[in-house]
């Protein structure tokens, strides 16, 4: 399966670049790198919501196994 995800920014993406590019441009460098996390976090959501809506139905494991890896668990 190939997941692409638009190169369209999410409203809430979109926000979050803006208010980076004012703290940078103020030369708050602690805002900047929370809202540069914040906007990673973002991007890695969008992708996860397309896969997920891709994807045939998950079994119960299947979830539970996903949780463990995004809760930062190894699910090997």
């Amino acid at each position: 399966m190939s997941i692409v995800v638009s190169g369209q920014l999410s409203e809430k993406r979109r926000k979050l670049r803006a208010r980076k590019g004012v703290a940078v441009r103020l030369g708050n460098e602690a805002e900047a790198a929370r809202l540069d996390a914040e906007i990673r976090a973002e991007r890695l959501a969008d992708y996860i919501r397309v896969a997920v809506d891709a994807a045939p139905p998950l079994s119960v494991e299947q979830r539970q196994r996903l949780a463990v890896l995004l809760s930062g668990g190894d699910a090997a």
